[in-house]
């Protein structure tokens, strides 16, 4: 959804507060009365995608996928936030299909738990197109085997 004003030379300041799916866009034009100013806002808002998923059993030396998703077609996926925790030390690796984006490793005295954070200043998050697949594996080298969870976190969008 798109929104079109114009602010014309009667109005020196215009401020516009648009409230679409409890998302807030405060917009301020200040216009210097010579020229009308096109403003456009694109108010378009994805869907915030939550997913969690957990293996039980994992046993020792043995990757295995805690969570696995598909962007569905239309769609692109923008990651933003990784959690994955478990009863053992192990190593994460998250991947774009088979292409390895992130790797973590938990260990005694910090943790058994991992958070990765894919938002930067000028990026709304890890962009996945539709048919990728996410996927969160473990693998750990304890001698009993052990129980893990994963989330994923972000935003599904129209293309």
């Amino acid at each position: 959804m798109s929104t079109n004003k114009s602010v014309d030379d009667g109005f020196q300041d215009c401020i516009e507060d648009i409230d679409h799916n409890n998302s807030y866009v405060k917009t301020k034009v200040i216009n210097d009365g010579s020229e009308p100013i096109p403003v456009t806002l694109d108010l378009t808002v994805g869907v915030t995608t939550n997913i969690f998923d957990q293996v039980t059993a994992v046993a020792t030396s043995t990757q295995t996928t805690i969570l696995s998703y598909t962007v569905p077609a239309s769609k692109q996926f923008k990651l933003q936030l990784v959690e994955a925790s478990g009863e053992n030390i192990a190593t994460y690796e998250i991947y774009r299909d088979t292409t390895l984006e992130a790797k973590r490793r938990t260990y005694w005295g910090a943790g058994l738990d991992i958070v990765l954070q894919f938002i930067q200043t000028n990026s709304a998050g890890l962009v996945f197109t539709a048919g990728e697949k996410i996927e969160i594996k473990v693998e750990h080298e304890r001698p009993m085997s052990g129980d893990f969870d994963a989330r994923i976190l972000g935003v599904l969008e129209d293309v």
